[in-house]
């Protein structure tokens, strides 16, 4: 009578653990981090970048631009100079770049008329920007409108925290349902520079993707900011072998592995210094039977790389990393994959995962019956 009560008792156990994993998708989690064997710090190489107004060389287009609300009443308005303008409606606006405590301001007159009969903007509105930030709008700051919407802006003189840079953007201005208006501002241009090793030359294109003008999302750690790599055959670019990395990302070059160290404010100097590694290590079991899962297969991305590998008979995997940001995922056949989990591995460091696979036609509806 005793050991069939320890029989049920274990029976019971067994039901309520398959109960919760048939409830269970598959899944991966991070067991442990820790740091490993220090190694040699990699050396640093510097890049000198220069400004280039024109991308449409390198094949690069840019996304919708940032917005901002154009008003009739600013508080610097009675500051500024403005050319004597004849026009149907003033209005005014300030555009952050660089130093965030000077605007660039803009001001935009619109003639008579300039509304068509649908309601959208007409050609012949001028804008005026200060580009040099004396606070005076001169007649050479002065641009018309050529086509109904969008006017091109070349050599604005972009403030930093350290000296000035060149800026270039295109202006379109949208009159919005409710009546008011907006100026929408794209920039058109980058830095630029050459990176040479082992004999091979790439060519070097920092993107200010914030659209402020500083290239501080590094040090800032919002890594919005790309560089595109292009490589370079027999001098000409190679436009097939492109690839745009988040300036907090590692970047492959010549089958060697990168992480950037600095970003000067205006994006005139770049260092990059080669990557340090880590470790990836886990185990991949069977939700249902808690065994071993032999071969199942390990997707590993990065911007610059995917990996492929395999579990071993005892399921477990492990591959060496450069240090950076990836995307793991873990599928098999007759198991639900797991989603894509991400997971940032730092130089010196280990990361032990462990990962669960639940077997295709297993899965049940919550509080239904596991027989």
């Amino acid at each position: 009578m005793k050991n069939l009560l320890i029989l049920l008792f274990i029976l019971s156990v067994n039901f309520i653990l398959a109960r919760e994993n048939f409830n269970k998708d598959s899944y991966i989690e991070i067991v442990k981090r820790e740091k490993i064997g220090k190694e040699k710090a990699g050396k640093e190489y510097t890049v000198n970048l220069k400004y280039t107004p024109y991308l449409e060389k390198y094949r690069i287009f840019w996304h919708s631009g940032e917005i901002i609300y154009l008003k009739n009443d600013i508080q610097w308005k009675n500051k500024v100079k403005i050319p004597s303008e004849k026009s149907r409606l003033t209005l005014w606006g300030e555009i952050y770049l660089g130093n965030k405590g000077i605007p660039l301001k803009v001001v935009v007159f619109f003639p008579h008329g300039f509304l068509s009969k649908d309601g959208l903007l007409a050609e012949g509105y001028k804008i005026y920007i200060d580009k040099d930030y004396d606070d005076v709008f001169e007649e050479k700051e002065g641009y018309i409108c050529k086509n109904p919407y969008k006017v091109m802006i070349d050599n604005i003189d972009v403030l930093y925290r350290k000296g000035r840079g060149k800026y270039r953007m295109s202006i379109q201005i949208l009159r919005q349902k409710g009546g008011y208006y907006t100026l929408s501002y794209t920039r058109r241009c980058g830095m630029e520079g050459m990176f040479s090793i082992n004999g091979k030359k790439y060519s070097f294109v920092l993107l200010d993707e914030g659209q402020n003008g500083l290239y501080n999302d590094f040090e800032k750690g919002y890594g919005q900011d790309k560089l595109v790599v292009i490589p370079l055959k027999e001098g000409i670019l190679d436009f097939d072998g492109m690839k745009a990395y988040p300036v907090d990302g590692t970047i492959l070059l010549d089958n060697s592995f990168f992480k950037i160290s600095y970003i000067s404010e205006d994006g005139s100097i770049l260092k990059l210094k080669k990557a340090g590694y880590g470790l990836i290590e886990g185990y991949v079991e069977d939700l249902i039977k808690s065994i071993p899962v032999e071969r199942a297969k390990i997707v590993i991305k990065s911007k610059a790389k995917t990996y492929f590998l395999r579990t071993d008979r005892k399921g477990k995997f492990s591959i060496r990393l450069p240090e950076g940001n990836y995307r793991l995922a873990v599928l098999s056949d007759n198991y639900l994959p797991t989603p894509y989990f991400d997971v940032e591995i730092g130089e010196n460091e280990k990361i032990i995962f462990k990962v669960g696979l639940l077997p295709l036609g297993k899965r049940i509806k919550k509080n239904e019956n596991v027989w």
